[in-house]
């Protein structure tokens, strides 16, 4: 192809007319000109296609990080809400004198698990920021 193009100009320099030459080069600057659009247009489509894909991969990370957080919160928070409220009550029975405590460290844990302070702790699982 080069071989061609450059038989061609030296074709038009050897005779020498303007107007030949003119078009030449016009010619030469729209396949030049086509060639740089076909190139971005590549390129465009091809960082498209990586942006696609790392898209896909953050929110694949999303469903994953929010089961597992999902299922986190349940085992952590959720299953231990009867736990509570049974040591809360048994609580409430013994300040009633209603409840009299036969082993102390049993119902020292089972009105414990009830107390402010045993709350839930959330892990906080951002596998999708490492990514």
């Amino acid at each position: 192809m080069a071989n061609f193009f450059r038989k061609i100009r030296k074709q038009l320099a050897a005779e020498n007319n303007t107007k030949k030459n003119l078009r030449y080069a016009i010619g030469e600057i729209a396949l030049v000109v086509i060639g740089i659009l076909v190139a971005l247009q590549i390129n465009d489509w091809n960082t498209n296609r990586i942006n696609r894909q790392l898209e896909l991969k953050y929110l694949h990370n999303m469903v994953e990080d929010l089961n597992f957080e999902s299922r986190t919160f349940e085992g952590a928070v959720l299953n231990k809400f009867q736990n509570k409220i049974e040591g809360l009550q048994l609580a409430s029975k013994y300040a009633m004198g209603l409840v009299k405590v036969k082993d102390t460290i049993d119902f020292m844990n089972r009105v414990g698990y009830g107390a402010v302070y045993s709350r839930g702790q959330m892990l906080y699982i951002t596998q999708l920021y490492k990514n």
